[in-house]
């Protein structure tokens, strides 16, 4: 099944309805454009760090070892569908990823939030988390190029609506050349 996952920037309303009607899957991770439904899942997953994750892998890569903590929760999906108008959410995640420099001893805690549909039905924790690392292994290898070549993060637009555009003709000015 294809299904299409992305950074926050993917996140959009009308991208959803559209992938839902065209019974096709997503995966996003959710930030501060959506903050109505950051605000719910930072809500709902606040004490779950607590409790055993519902899916964990660890690896050991580029020497550090990357331990990966999944929670999912569906109720709350059901909440972010109906009442905050998100398109096909079934699964809501919280992604906790914690990278041990090998070398130095140091560590390094990130937290993600994430909103997932797939027209066959909800993935198990397991399914989810191998999709958010199919996914992360794509970025991972194409962020460098943009990152380290084009600056791409040091960009910082303030205009409404040209993160995106200045997105898609970076990505197609790589692609070009």
């Amino acid at each position: 099944m294809l299904a299409l996952t992305g950074d926050a920037l993917f996140a959009q309303r009308g991208l959803c309805e559209a992938l839902v009607e065209a019974r096709r899957g997503y995966l996003w991770r959710i930030k501060g454009n959506q903050p109505d439904v950051q605000e719910v899942l930072q809500t709902t997953f606040a004490e779950v760090a607590q409790c055993p994750p519902d899916a964990s892998s660890v690896e050991k890569r580029d020497g550090a070892i990357e331990t990966r903590r999944l929670w999912v929760d569906q109720l709350t999906a059901e909440y972010v569908a109906t009442e905050l108008h998100f398109a096909g959410a079934q699964q809501v995640a919280r992604l906790d990823k914690l990278i041990h420099d090998i070398e130095t001893g140091q560590d390094k805690c990130e937290t993600w939030y994430l909103v997932s549909y797939d027209p066959r039905g909800p993935l198990s924790a397991a399914d989810l988390l191998k999709r958010i690392r199919g996914h992360w292994s794509v970025e991972n290898s194409l962020h460098p190029v943009e990152d380290r070549s084009w600056g791409e993060d040091q960009h910082m637009l303030r205009r409404p609506g040209l993160g995106p555009c200045f997105s898609m003709l970076l990505s197609m000015a790589l692609t070009i050349l």
